[in-house]
């Protein structure tokens, strides 16, 4: 199952079971907007889907909490009754989510107070070679005493190798040069984002939300703020000159780096197929035509 159906398959059951009850026998079309600006709006309005075609997300929604009744209520009830014959007078909750959670809470517990403090330690050797200053860290080799992790856990040990290169002279016996590149990291999205600026500026949530709704609408240097997604559309990348120059209009000390910046990207970021939709959209058409006509 793919992570994108999660929260459709919930909306989707929702509004399923309110048409349902509403007894709808008009068609019902869906509105699926996955990015907010202009062109993908337009094209998600020009290509608005059938609800039938959605209807597989609705009874595995609905398989899924007929699955959770059927598991809670009877283990509820049998681990009640075993529970009150041990003395315990009380409902014994059993449920798919509650169980797991609570397992994996006291599985944490559990390790927390059998935990055994334990000491390990590093040796460093500061060195200077043609006026440079090089700090080097040891690597325990097989006649040392090492924890699992290959660290030093003897303290007379770390005693002997530190007198014994004391003021001694060191030799660089050879030398390993490796190239490497790395990826630019992923777009923040919107809660990764408030987690970072609290801890490096101690920024509440909610400030961090105003200064990026401020950029989005005022600045026009960011994409839209209010949304979990870390993946980016290909409107977006068409849309990397006007941003660039935004940030130049916005912040002249960077105009160097914006003219040095690509406007074109390979980044895996740019992956439309990867972006939860936010938004799903329901429209009655009958509805809407005869809302026109009055």
């Amino acid at each position: 199952m793919s992570q994108q159906e999660i929260p459709i398959r919930k909306r989707n059951y929702l509004i399923d079971e309110i048409l349902t009850y509403c007894n709808n026998q008009k068609p019902v079309l869906r509105l699926l907007i996955a990015d907010l600006n202009d062109e993908p709006v337009k094209k998600a309005l020009a290509n608005m889907q059938p609800n039938e075609k959605f209807k597989h997300l609705t009874y595995k929604a609905m398989a899924r909490a007929i699955a959770d009744q059927i598991y809670g209520y009877n283990l509820t009830r049998a681990y009640t009754l075993k529970a009150r014959e041990k003395g315990f007078d009380a409902v014994l909750n059993i449920g798919r989510v509650i169980t797991t959670l609570i397992g994996m809470v006291n599985e944490r517990t559990l390790a927390n107070v059998r935990h055994v403090k334990s000491f390990y330690y590093d040796v460093t050797g500061h060195m200077q070679i043609n006026d440079q200053g090089i700090t080097a860290k040891l690597q325990p080799h097989d006649d040392i005493d090492m924890d699992e992790k290959h660290r030093f856990i003897s303290d007379h040990q770390v005693y002997l190798i530190q007198e014994a290169a004391k003021n001694e002279t060191a030799t660089i016996t050879s030398i390993v040069t490796t190239h490497d590149t790395r990826p630019a990291p992923m777009p923040f999205n919107l809660s990764k984002l408030q987690i970072e600026a609290s801890k490096k500026w101690g920024y509440k949530p909610k400030q961090t939300l105003d200064i990026v709704q401020s950029l989005y609408e005022k600045h026009k240097l960011l994409t839209y703020p209010r949304s979990d997604n870390q993946f980016l559309s290909d409107a977006h990348l068409a849309n990397a000159g006007s941003i660039l120059t935004a940030i130049k209009h916005t912040a002249q000390t960077l105009s160097d780096c914006v003219e040095q910046a690509a406007s074109t990207s390979t980044h895996k970021a740019f992956n439309a197929a990867k972006i939860r939709r936010p938004s799903c959209h329901y429209s009655n058409r009958e509805k809407r035509r005869a809302h026109h006509s009055d």
